[in-house]
């Protein structure tokens, strides 16, 4: 309730809420079934099966209507004005994807000094973006919930996916996965110094229950993806081998 609340308040009261509830075994269907009768903006999609990360939020996508898109996590809050900023400067300035800051606790310090200021970026340097931040921190941007999408880029980037990656069962290093399709194909990247997106922490969330074995396929999925779609690039391969040796340093 408290992520829906941090939604429905938002200044920006133009937008559709889309729930899509992989296969749940709690209350949420009741719940955001509940909250349906009194904010018309809401939809709520139902899958009969779990699906995953990458595929559950595809499917949000395609039902989407409007301009731009963002996938906030269900456990997390953002703040109340940042859609309307990302609004009013995409609109005004046509980019296509905006990213803000996110905020986690004891790991700020890492955001303050990717945004010390707004900066407007375009090719070539977008892809350095994905995986060296302002491309002398080696941190990789994984994360797509602070990010603000162009909804035309985000199908352009599907329909340019091989269709075997996004069929797949994904619930790790789908954020890194779909990162780096969309810088790949923006025209226009603009980095924004405010906090828009807090990140609480659930002990009962994926990410602390980590199941190895599926994480390793995920990971082997990501890089085959990565190699596929950089093998006429040199910088890119360089990149994917930095990607590499980050994750095995951190096993």
């Amino acid at each position: 309730m408290r992520f829906l609340r941090s939604i429905q308040n938002q200044n920006f009261e133009d937008i559709e809420i889309i729930f899509v509830d992989d296969f749940s075994k709690d209350n949420t269907i009741k719940i955001i079934e509940d909250c349906q009768k009194k904010d018309k903006r809401i939809t709520l999609i139902k899958q009969k099966k779990n699906k995953g990360t990458l595929k559950s939020r595809n499917i949000g996508a395609l039902k989407a209507k409007g301009e731009y898109i963002i996938f906030p996590d269900s456990d997390d809050i953002l703040s109340n004005d940042i859609l309307k900023k990302c609004y009013n400067i995409a609109k005004r300035y046509n980019y296509d994807l905006i990213r803000f800051i996110f905020h986690r606790k004891n790991k700020n310090y890492i955001n303050r000094i990717f945004f010390l200021y707004d900066k407007s970026i375009y090719p070539p340097q977008l892809l350095t973006f994905v995986f060296y931040s302002l491309g002398f921190l080696k941190v990789n941007d994984f994360n797509i919930c602070n990010k603000f999408i162009n909804r035309i880029l985000f199908l352009r980037t599907l329909n340019n996916i091989n269709s075997f990656y996004l069929n797949q069962y994904m619930i790790y290093f789908e954020d890194g996965f779909i990162n780096y399709a969309l810088h790949r194909n923006a025209k226009s990247l603009y980095l924004m110094k405010n906090v828009g997106y807090y990140y609480i922490t659930n002990k009962k969330s994926i990410t602390h229950y980590v199941n190895k074995n599926l994480e390793i396929k995920c990971f082997l999925l990501y890089l085959n993806f990565l190699f596929e779609y950089s093998k006429n690039n040199d910088y890119e391969k360089k990149m994917v081998f930095h990607l590499l040796q980050a994750y095995i340093n951190n096993q």
